[in-house]
């Protein structure tokens, strides 16, 4: 969403770190464990590598099962993606970083329903 049609869209975490610096720049990034602490506190950083390792690791076990029981590969074309925003999400602020993820899986969602599904060979 634009900010000329929405004004008052909140901000990343790096852009606020970067104006209470008093930084001469804005556009930097913050960690999820930046994320973590500026949203819940000491809580959060424990919170936060819960929550990734936990979604990552449901992730990797439904990857790994569906190949070595020869299922359903359309997770086959999810996972390597997958795999790759894990780099996005770990350089940048949450905000724009989730809003890619997000946008994307909602994007792979109308693929995922039309496609028929698609057995993995057997080797």
């Amino acid at each position: 969403m634009p900010r000329g049609l929405w004004p008052d869209k909140p901000v990343g975490s790096g852009y606020t770190v970067a104006v209470e610096g008093g930084l001469s720049f804005n556009n930097i990034s913050s960690s999820p464990i930046a994320e973590g602490f500026i949203n819940f506190g000491w809580a959060g950083i424990i919170l936060f590598a819960v929550v990734f390792c936990w979604t990552f690791g449901i992730l990797d076990l439904t990857f790994e099962r569906v190949v070595s029981r020869g299922r359903d590969a359309l997770i086959g074309l999810l996972y390597p993606f997958m795999v790759g925003f894990t780099f996005f999400l770990m350089r940048g602020d949450l905000l724009s970083s989730a809003a890619f993820v997000v946008g994307f899986v909602i994007a792979f969602l109308p693929l995922a329903l039309r496609l028929p599904r698609v057995r993995l060979r057997a080797k």
